[in-house]
């Protein structure tokens, strides 16, 4: 940071933005607003003047992130104090807001814009933005777009579980979920052979017992019983992981791009770094469309996902949903290599799923029996939902701690400022933030889908919502 910068810094520091004897001050308001604790919206508040500062020595147009975007869109309701006051004597300069005008360009403009404000913050500050305030970009214009004013007199809010895991088993679940509801609300004959041989055990002696508790009995019963399998299996799987310990004498793992980067991000990924690939070999080019590859010149694969690319390419599946669905099947290989070098957890953790099923089978048993004396069944329902869904939060495909290991160390490796390796090496390890500053850049967004839009979808909704903020435009 220049002498100048750092003066401007210094007067950027020394603006309060709290009025002296405001009851409801800046920083309550912005708090309260946002139903943030008071120490964050005081960090938030900070990073907002570092934000300031970037407009206006970073020499390109900068974007906040949405927590540092809501303190500048409240800055600007204090009208008087923010033209007059702050642009005009503190920076000398006004200092324009502009929103997104929405469409694909508009969100591929923000992406990358967000990408080189963060690199200024480094070079700028010689430290990384703080992850819980400046997010990732695929954060930023994801899961942060997702925003909305709820007045909390009429309605709870609460915390929206995460469902990744599910998304990933959805069509292992879907079947079996199908099939229990088919049971319970219209007792589906392609599921009375379970029903039955569920009734068989629990004419048992031993089982007998538990089949004639009381409803709220056997709900406590079941619950306890759940909740012990589940322990259970999370020990097995602590046990498990544990085997997967790094060999002795360690060993110097040399990994190729795609396998470091299922190892780093898993298939998508290994899918967008075979593209870096081809690009930078100039094999393919992305059209104008910003959806679709075509092949320049001829070229060797140099693997079975880019050559995958290239056959999808040539058979006419050119645009980028078809090419990720394409490509899936090549991905095996790099999967089962992970596996066999101790940095890929393997697939056995489905069986483990196995100990709940006579606890399924003893839930369906005694949902009949309800249902025929006509006692209330949508608490036991819903325990035998949490049942069936309960063995996939166990993740079958998943990283061990020696992969862990290797990944960082790799990571070190191809991340350093001495490093000569291809571009695809950093997006393996980094993701596509990687592009932001090459002359791929364009690409980053073509690649990267929004959550909720489909591949196909060119729309962009808002490139960025409320968040797709800039503003150097008088400060440069």
């Amino acid at each position: 940071m220049n002498e100048a910068a750092q003066t401007l810094y210094l007067r950027i520091q020394a603006y309060s933005l709290d009025a002296v004897g405001a009851s409801l001050s800046f920083s309550r308001r912005l708090a309260r607003e946002n139903n943030w604790t008071k120490e964050y919206s005081q960090r938030v508040m900070d990073e907002y003047k570092k934000f300031i500062l970037l407009a206006m020595v970073s020499g390109h147009e900068v974007s906040p992130s949405d927590s540092v975007d809501q303190a500048w869109h409240l800055h600007l309701t204090y009208t008087r104090d923010y033209w007059n006051e702050f642009c005009d004597e503190i920076l000398g300069t006004p200092l324009h807001h502009n929103p997104t005008r929405g469409g694909q360009t508009e969100q591929q403009k923000y992406w990358q814009m967000y990408q080189r404000t963060l690199n200024s913050y480094e070079r700028l500050f010689k430290e990384k933005p703080p992850l819980d305030i400046w997010p990732s970009p695929e954060q930023r214009f994801g899961r942060d777009l997702h925003f909305v004013r709820v007045n909390t007199e009429r309605y709870w809010i609460m915390p929206k579980p995460t469902w990744s895991w599910l998304r990933k088993k959805r069509q292992t679940i879907q079947l079996p979920l199908l099939l229990m509801l088919s049971a319970v609300i219209s007792g589906c004959a392609a599921v009375s052979p379970l029903l039955i041989i569920a009734m068989t055990v629990g004419e048992l002696v031993w089982l007998n017992d538990f089949m004639t508790l009381s409803t709220n009995a056997f709900l406590v019963f079941y619950a306890g019983t759940g909740l012990a399998l589940l322990l259970t299996t999370q020990a097995l799987n602590n046990y498990r992981s544990r085997q997967f310990q790094p060999p002795t004498p360690a060993i110097q793992v040399r990994l190729s791009a795609e396998q470091l980067a299922y190892l780093a991000g898993g298939s998508n990924r290994v899918i967008q770094t075979a593209l870096v690939a081809l690009l930078e070999q100039r094999a393919v080019q992305l059209n104008e469309d910003n959806m679709t590859f075509e092949l320049v010149d001829s070229y060797q694969p140099q693997s079975l996902v880019e050559q995958a690319i290239i056959e999808a390419i040539n058979n006419g599946r050119n645009e980028i949903p078809a090419l990720f669905a394409a490509v899936q099947y090549s991905i095996i290989d790099i999967r089962d290599h992970l596996i066999i070098l101790r940095l890929w957890g393997g697939t056995e953790y489905p069986k483990i799923g196995l100990l709940f099923i006579p606890l399924l089978l003893l839930g369906l048993a005694r949902l009949k029996l309800d249902l025929i004396s006509g006692y209330p069944v949508f608490p036991l329902m819903a325990l035998l939902i949490l049942t069936v869904i309960t063995p996939f939060m166990f993740k079958d495909d998943e990283r061990t701690e020696y992969g862990d290991a290797v990944l960082e160390s790799l990571s070190k490796e191809y991340t350093s400022s001495n490093t000569q390796q291809p571009l695809c090496y950093a997006v393996a390890v980094n993701g596509l933030p990687a592009l932001s500053d090459t002359e791929l850049a364009n690409i980053a967004i073509a690649l990267f889908p929004s959550p909720k839009r489909s591949w196909s979808d060119t729309n962009g909704g808002d490139g960025g919502g409320g968040g797709g903020c800039g503003g150097a435009d008088g400060g440069a």
